[in-house]
């Protein structure tokens, strides 16, 4: 059975879906599967008691089966889906060393996402994006995510239990407001936006709190990864925010930037004919527009620049940037 196979029959088998004999095959599945993988699963056994409850309560709420086949399944799911690597459950303790689970959401290249979370807060995740946080907030002292890539957040108010995002070696930290947060890994810089309410930016070394901001409406805190600088700055918030509403803008960026942008926006990998090309500068605009569309206005714009597919999901960029 492919890896594949073994994940839509655990599927059909949650949602309660299975056949018969897609559940014989499910039941014939080698136990061999745990027995050759669990090392590189299972931290130690407090993590292998904790996937087990878990799973097992997710497994036994949906259909009733012997301890040792919901064991045996909990235990298959964890190894397809790398509970202990960034799977979609993962566990972490509470003040009292009681396990909590954590829902991990990730977003490919070309997606994006709209999600609420526990308290109400809403998220909307940008491609290539993960977003880490617990089924739930009451057995923390604050409301704390972990963000990789870039979100929107809208924050329920609580000013008794301040709403925490971490990104690295940035920490932003409101009580119930709406702002942006930038935190590619391969960004040289994290940049945090607001939209409404105030903001506190946080950047630290070595575990230690560095420096420390307030951010306000309209304003951006910018932390650059490599001189470790935190800097706050007046901004025209709508070309930080204009994603959320499926808006793509290029204000004079080379076409190197625009190509990072378009491979997450639509999932394809860019090539240049020239490497000259990458330093060419662009102007435009897309409003929820297919890529052909945009490829064919930034043809129009740059009328010696052109483009043509080499494979399904991948687009050479050619010609000369003139005008």
């Amino acid at each position: 059975m492919t890896e594949q196979e073994l994940k839509e029959l655990v599927n059909k088998y949650l949602n309660g879906t299975i056949s018969r004999e897609e559940e014989r095959l499910l039941e014939q599945f080698d136990e061999n599967l745990l027995h050759k993988n669990s090392a590189n699963v299972f931290l130690n056994e407090r993590h292998r008691s904790g996937i087990h409850q878990n799973l097992s309560s997710r497994i036994s709420s949906r259909r009733k089966k012997s301890t040792g086949r919901i064991y045996r399944l909990a235990a298959s799911l964890a190894i397809l889906i790398g509970l202990s690597i960034g799977g979609r459950y993962l566990f972490f303790e509470t003040g009292t060393g009681e396990p909590v689970d954590r829902t991990v959401v990730t977003t490919e290249w070309g997606q994006k996402n709209k999600l609420t979370l526990p308290d109400g807060t809403t998220v909307r995740l940008n491609s290539g994006s993960t977003l880490t946080f617990p089924e739930t907030f009451h057995e923390f002292e604050n409301r704390e995510v972990t963000l990789s890539g870039e979100g929107f957040f809208e924050v329920t108010h609580n000013p008794n239990k301040p709403f925490v995002i971490r990104t690295g070696n940035v920490t932003t930290k409101v009580l119930g407001t709406s702002f942006n947060v930038n935190a590619y890994p391969e960004n040289e810089e994290v940049s945090v936006t607001v939209a409404t309410g105030k903001v506190q930016v946080i950047s630290n070394r070595d575990g230690a709190t560095d420096k420390e901001v307030l951010v306000m409406p309209n304003a951006q805190a910018l932390f650059n990864k490599t001189k470790g600088t935190l800097d706050v700055s007046q901004v025209a918030i709508d070309r930080y925010l204009n994603w959320k509403d499926g808006i793509l803008r290029f204000d004079d960026v080379t076409l190197a930037e625009a190509v990072k942008l378009l491979r997450r926006w639509y999932g394809v990998e860019f090539v240049f004919g020239k490497e000259e090309l990458a330093s060419c500068h662009i102007t435009a605009i897309s409003d929820n527009e297919p890529l052909a569309v945009f490829l064919e206005s930034m043809k129009h714009v740059k009328k010696e620049l052109n483009y043509e597919y080499v494979e399904d999901n991948k687009i050479l960029i050619n010609g000369n940037c003139g005008d």
